[in-house]
């Protein structure tokens, strides 16, 4: 695995999120994370979890963003990434609020 193809297949995730062309973006996200993982390596892989939780939340699947943001926010941690990780804990708020919200709605219905 080479490492300018995981980042590409980042962008190109980015790109297609930014486009709403989720679908797009979901799979280039996948791919590029499979290749930071075999690469080993952990910055990539936690901008690629951060970019699927911010997807994933977007579109309502919050139960898994919040599963690849709070990996990111480990990676980030281990990395010493502190302007990645405010980002990533503010997108834990919103899936966490987003989450409270849905459960009281299951319990009035």
């Amino acid at each position: 695995a080479r490492p300018e193809l995981a980042r590409t297949l980042l962008e190109l995730g980015q790109l297609y999120h930014q486009q709403m062309d989720f679908d797009y973006a979901y799979a280039c996200l996948k791919d590029a994370l499979r290749l930071f993982q075999r690469l080993d390596n952990p910055v990539g892989q936690a901008a690629t979890q951060d970019a699927l939780g911010n997807l994933l939340l977007q579109v309502g699947r919050v139960t898994e963003a919040v599963a690849y943001l709070q990996t990111a926010r480990q990676h980030y941690v281990d990395a010493e990434r502190a302007e990645r990780l405010e980002a990533v804990e503010e997108l834990l708020d919103i899936a966490h609020e987003a989450q409270q919200r849905h459960a009281v709605l299951e319990a009035i219905s």
